[in-house]
């Protein structure tokens, strides 16, 4: 299952809170998301594309 988030967006989601991986791997560094997390990134982009700046997220969307 793929978001098609970049990996930029990735670290911007996780520097604000949004969406946090799951677990680094100690060997690569690639960060890994649990695919229930899916559903919480789609939901983080389509409020952006709806104009939402990433600050005014409801608390709850804080990971």
């Amino acid at each position: 299952m793929a978001s098609r988030l970049s990996p930029k967006v990735l670290r911007l989601y996780d520097e604000f809170g949004l969406l946090t991986p799951a677990r680094v791997d100690p060997g690569t560094g690639y960060w890994l998301y649990d695919p229930a997390q899916l559903e919480r990134a789609r939901l983080v982009a389509w409020l952006r594309r709806l104009g939402m700046p990433l600050g005014a997220h409801p608390g709850g969307l804080r990971a």
